[in-house]
């Protein structure tokens, strides 16, 4: 089961040739071209050279600031650093340094040319290609950010930046739903205006599994809705969020466990 993922190269599961934009372009242009796309993050460049990602981390930064303007060129709001892979390294072994130094991974051929971007939602595919199924319970995450749905477009980008978070519960009395980062740039591209509720832009309601479900059921569900966060229940109550990334973390360990228990056994 170790060998396996071990055995699955990046290059399988990356997405080619990924969307590269440079440093001048402007926010309002960026963000009408990551909605039109439905595109997370793009590669920034300056003089045809990779210097970093813009994600919706930045235009979240770049909306709460005091000087934010649609014109502002994408080189002053900032980007996300990155680490470079080999087309050649193992899912598992690219998983480790996503998680390790907390980045996005971008992979490099032998002559330094950008040929893709693995994110955690791709390295999820794979290690469900292992048997592993490891249980979720010790990765959820209990960060939750709360507010009612009367809170506005900016507040709640506030919010997810404090909170270091890319969601919002949404709680109106016993009625769950969502408001992320993917709804915030929608909101731009329509030019709604940050002043605006944010019940009318959230997601109802917010899709939920029990805790006692594993890995594979949990991204089983978010495959089928086409989500990277799903709400965590016991007992019909919700308890907690959990991400592609914390999945690919609770495989991780559950395939570092099973290969230090082999090794006990030969010895």
């Amino acid at each position: 089961m170790f060998l396996k993922i071990k055995d699955l190269p990046v290059s399988q599961f990356m997405t080619a040739y990924p969307i590269s934009v440079e440093s001048n372009i402007s926010f309002k242009t960026i963000v009408d071209f990551m909605a039109e796309r439905g595109f997370a993050n793009v590669i920034i460049t300056e003089k045809e050279k990779t210097i970093g990602i813009f994600t919706e981390r930045e235009i979240l930064k770049h909306i709460v600031s005091k000087d934010a303007d649609p014109k502002t060129p994408i080189r002053e709001i900032g980007k996300q650093p990155y680490e470079e892979v080999d087309p050649g390294i193992s899912v598992f072994d690219a998983s480790k340094i996503m998680t390790a130094k907390n980045s996005r991974l971008l992979i490099f051929a032998e002559s330094k040319k950008l040929v893709g971007i693995i994110t955690a939602t791709d390295m999820l595919r794979a290690f469900q290609k292992t048997d592993d199924d490891p249980p979720i319970r010790s990765f959820i995450s209990k960060n939750l950010a709360i507010c009612n749905s009367k809170v506005s477009i900016k507040e709640a980008a506030k919010i997810m930046l404090d909170k270091g978070v890319g969601s919002v519960i949404v709680s109106d009395f016993v009625y769950y739903g969502i408001f992320t980062e993917r709804d915030v740039l929608y909101c731009l591209k329509e030019n709604v205006s940050l002043n605006e509720k944010i019940g009318m832009y959230s997601s109802w309601p917010l899709i939920k599994s029990e805790y006692s479900v594993n890995a594979k059921g949990i991204a089983r569900i978010m495959a089928a809705n086409d989500i990277k966060r799903l709400g965590i229940t016991y007992d019909k109550d919700l308890i907690g969020i959990i991400t592609a990334v914390d999945l690919i973390n609770a495989y991780q360990k559950s395939l570092e466990f099973s290969h230090v228990s082999h090794w006990k056994e030969i010895k």
